[in-house]
């Protein structure tokens, strides 16, 4: 298992290349993924720093998600790589961070957003922006506000109050899946031997013990469907796996 300890600092500041590529994870998407992308590429016309859009599709096999994806392919600036079977949302952000590092020499940050309609276009660029100002990795936090069910705002309350005794920094929002990586970092983090949800939460542990490169926090927009019926999260395994980060 890799380093729990905080992501070495370079003295080259990332910043200096100027673009970023958003990372998507699919597991069984649906037109909500079709529509995100038309979104992104529409902002990512006016933007010079954009490079495109990366679809892991993680061994979807339903049609109406291979419609989807297949309505994508022929979209401009975008890239699909596809597992032949299942294998969780942390392997499919290591298949895309490595293929930054492949094949997108001049992107210095990934930002990652999921499929399943969490996340607006316009905060997917806003946490781009941030990095590319700051040169530091960013995550969007959800506010949860009172519309939300009491049993979201207590989990994610609760979960930051470890995750601020256990990794030594406050973060607002430990589970949101909108955050930008740097490019320097990815090699360490695809060392990481997690490949379901916990991932996410290794690789916030190791970017927010990073003192000399402070993770940037901006609010987004919470978007919450009664039930989250496109959410592939499961509530007990998956919820037990992040749990066991913080107690190992």
């Amino acid at each position: 298992m890799a380093s729990m300890d905080g992501l070495d600092a370079s003295p080259e500041i990332t910043k200096c290349i100027a673009q970023f590529v958003v990372l998507i994870p699919a597991y069984e998407p649906n037109d909500t993924l079709v529509r995100l992308v038309d979104e992104i590429l529409t902002l990512g016309r006016a933007n010079s720093t954009f490079a495109g859009v990366i679809i892991v599709n993680d061994g979807s096999v339903r049609e109406g998600a291979l419609r989807a994806i297949e309505e994508l392919r022929s979209l401009p600036q975008i890239k699909i790589i596809a597992h032949e079977q299942n294998q969780g949302k942390g392997a499919a952000l290591k298949t895309g961070f490595q293929n930054v590092l492949d094949d997108f020499a001049d992107v210095g940050f990934v930002v990652s957003a999921d499929a399943d309609g969490q996340h607006t276009a316009t905060d997917i660029f806003r946490v781009a922006a941030d990095s590319l100002s700051s040169g530091n990795p960013c995550i969007g936090y959800r506010t949860f506000a009172n519309d939300i069910p009491l049993r979201s705002r207590v989990g994610n309350i609760s979960t930051a109050a470890l995750f601020s005794v256990a990794g030594g920094a406050k973060v607002n929002d430990t589970q949101s899946g909108l955050r930008s990586y740097i490019r320097e970092d990815l090699t360490k983090l695809l060392a990481i031997e997690s490949d379901r949800y916990d991932f996410e939460f290794h690789c916030l542990f190791q970017m927010a013990r990073n003192k000399k490169r402070p993770l940037g926090q901006i609010p987004i927009e919470t978007i919450y469907e009664p039930g989250n019926p496109t959410s592939h999260f499961n509530p007990l395994l998956d919820s037990a796996r992040i749990y066991f980060v913080f107690f190992r």
